[in-house]
């Protein structure tokens, strides 16, 4: 009978489609929505979100495993306050929905950890659009930055550097990136975008076998050092002492660094209070 919510979390919950979409349609308001892990989501349930609830600005569908990207289209086109958007472990293969996101360049928390199908090609969609205007002596797209501050990209195992590279210079508001995961990228990727994160508080890229301490420091004598909080790193094995010591002299701001199973540490602790795991 609720027919004025404006938040509504349904995670984990069992109910039927039926059930979903009468909450949704008796709830043209709605500003939150947390739809998290209901099998009984799809893309019809989408349709209807964005046909019912134009309000939206906050939207969580991860482990919703019976939707995907088509569906999520049709939400960023005609939820026009849509700024937070959670969708990990969806499948995403449909370059509309990429599109969608350049075109409205108004999202700024997007969450796609361990999605199956994102590529290189749909980070560059989601940052330069389709046929992007290049500057002759840049060569770079001159499309507006996007307004992102939290990125996840987790698990996201088709990525590579290239991925990296459309990033470089089109998020400087980034102040959350998390790569944990994708195992190809290197520390020649990084270089290139780490210059272009002034804003970066939260760097996840454990798992990142590859990377080593150039990468750390990147880190430490990139534009971000004074503004860095948390960094995870447990498990790329080839970063060592050299690395971690350079990072704590000059990341005056870090209190939160996991790198477990990742090196032998054996440098003389920082004064600085820092929690390490």
């Amino acid at each position: 009978m609720c027919r004025n919510l404006v938040s509504a979390s349904l995670e984990g919950c069992k109910f039927e489609r039926s059930i979903v979409h009468f909450i949704i349609m008796r709830n043209p308001q709605l500003v939150h929505v947390n739809l998290s892990g209901l099998a009984s989501v799809t893309n019809s349930t989408c349709r209807m979100l964005a046909q019912s609830c134009p309000l939206v600005q906050s939207l969580n569908v991860s482990f919703c495993t019976n939707a995907d990207a088509r569906g999520l289209k049709r939400v960023i086109e005609n939820c026009r306050r849509l700024k937070e958007l959670k969708a990990c472990e969806l499948h995403i293969n449909d370059a509309g929905m990429m599109q969608a996101l350049f075109k409205r360049n108004a999202m700024e928390r997007l969450q796609l950890g361990d999605t199956t199908g994102v590529t290189d090609e749909h980070i560059r969609l989601l940052v330069e659009g389709v046929d992007p205007e290049i500057d002759p002596f840049t060569d770079r797209s001159t499309a507006p930055p996007r307004k992102l501050v939290h990125l996840d990209l987790g698990r996201c195992t088709l990525l590579t550097d290239n991925a990296l590279r459309h990033l470089t210079g089109n998020v400087p508001n980034l102040q959350q990136l998390e790569l944990g995961g994708v195992v190809s990228l290197t520390d020649a990727g990084l270089s290139q975008l780490l210059p272009t994160l002034p804003k970066l508080e939260h760097l996840d890229i454990e798992e990142c076998v590859e990377l080593s301490n150039t990468t750390l420091f990147n880190i430490a004598r990139g534009p971000a050092a004074k503004a860095l909080k948390h960094l995870q790193i447990s498990y790329c094995e080839n970063m060592g002492d050299v690395g971690i010591k350079e990072l704590l002299c000059k990341c005056e701001s870090l209190w939160n660094l996991e790198m477990d199973n990742s090196m032998s540490w054996h440098s003389q602790p920082s004064t600085r209070e820092c929690k390490l795991t």
